[in-house]
């Protein structure tokens, strides 16, 4: 041979291929090995419940065709992490509210100091037979070492405004 398709390959992938050759002869292998499945097997996994109070309606879209009872919040991998929901709700009337949001039956009961939830529509004087996009965001706060799945309801109240 004349050493032309060595050349083709290219000196990166030769390093590369000689370093991953160097660890796993050096018995470092299974330490990265380890680490790795340290890092993608902890993870939070969420579901949430979602519930309006009499007169509200919770929608995933502003044309008001896809009700929203539920979200799954997706894979929450390390401090920090956050995720966001937009949805809108409806006043069905028959007079003003003013909106608030509670948030309660964590699974596991204790989970909820790991997460953080908050919105843009604390307060918010919805006119009846109207509609506001609000956004719920919802963090990772503190450090947790086991895979879990949770779930939690979410609770969007109105309150009639005299």
């Amino acid at each position: 041979m004349s050493g032309r398709g060595f050349e083709s390959i290219g000196t990166g992938m030769i390093l590369v291929s000689c370093l991953l050759v160097a660890v796993l002869v050096g018995g470092a292998g299974p330490v990265i090995a380890e680490f790795v499945s340290s890092i993608s097997s902890r993870y939070f996994s969420s579901h949430g419940n979602l519930m309006a109070s009499e007169h509200l309606s919770i929608y995933f879209d502003d044309g008001r065709t896809i009700e929203a009872n539920n979200y799954d919040w997706g894979t929450f991998n390390q401090v920090g992490d956050t995720k966001t929901l937009v949805l809108y709700i409806y006043n069905r009337g028959p007079f003003d509210m003013r909106l608030n949001m509670t948030y309660d039956g964590w699974t596991p009961a204790n989970f909820g100091q790991y997460m953080n939830l908050t919105w843009n529509g604390e307060n918010y004087s919805l006119p009846k037979y109207n509609q506001v996009g609000v956004t719920l965001t919802l963090n990772h706060t503190v450090t947790y070492e086991n895979n879990i799945d949770f779930n939690f309801v979410i609770h969007i109240n109105g309150n009639e405004i005299i």
